[in-house]
C-alpha cells in the first residue's frame, strides 16, 4: 500500500494569516473565556449551584460544568465554527440542544438561540431554547436559560 501526500506550499511572506477572524463570535468567545475558573451562586429556589469554566483544545473550546447538588449536573461546550459561535448543552433531560450566537442586542450581553438538537425526539419535547449571559459586572455574571416546556 502506498500513500501519496501532496502539499501546496507558498512562500512564507505569502501565507495566509492564521490569526482568528475577529468578528462578533470571536469577541463573544473571548468574553466567555474570561469566565475560566470556579463560580458559586444560588438558583431561583435558593439552592447552591457550582459552575466551572475551563478552556481546552489549546484555548479553542470552553467547557462549562454545572453541579446543582443531588447528583444533578450538566455541561455546555462553546466553540467557534467559522464565523459562528455554537453552544452544545448536555442537558439532564437527556437531549443535547445546539444553540447559536444571536446578534448582539445589548452591550454586555451574549445571547444564544436554538439551532437544533440531538436525542430530542420531537421539537415539542422539553429542551433548552435560549441562553443569555449578562457580563456587565467584573466580579459576577448572570446566566439565564429558557426552556421550551414539553407537551403533555
Amino acid at each position: 500500500m502506498s500513500i501519496l501526500m501532496s502539499l501546496f506550499l507558498l512562500p512564507v511572506s505569502a501565507q495566509a494569516s492564521t490569526a482568528p477572524l475577529r468578528n462578533e463570535a470571536w469577541l463573544a468567545f473571548q468574553q466567555l473565556s474570561a469566565l475560566a475558573g470556579e463560580w458559586q451562586g444560588q438558583n431561583a429556589h435558593g439552592g447552591i449551584v457550582r459552575v466551572s469554566y475551563k478552556l481546552i483544545a489549546n484555548g479553542h473550546t470552553l467547557v462549562e460544568s454545572w453541579d446543582m447538588g443531588g447528583g444533578r449536573t450538566s455541561m455546555t461546550v462553546y466553540h467557534r465554527n467559522g464565523d459562528a459561535l455554537l453552544a452544545t448543552h448536555y442537558c439532564p433531560h437527556g437531549n443535547q440542544p445546539r444553540l447559536k450566537l444571536a446578534p448582539a442586542a445589548t452591550p454586555g450581553q451574549i445571547a444564544f438561540e436554538f439551532l437544533d438538537a440531538t436525542n430530542l425526539g420531537s421539537p415539542s419535547n422539553e429542551h433548552a431554547d435560549s441562553l443569555r449571559f449578562d457580563l456587565k459586572a467584573k466580579d459576577r455574571f448572570v446566566r439565564i436559560e429558557t426552556y421550551r416546556a414539553g407537551e403533555t
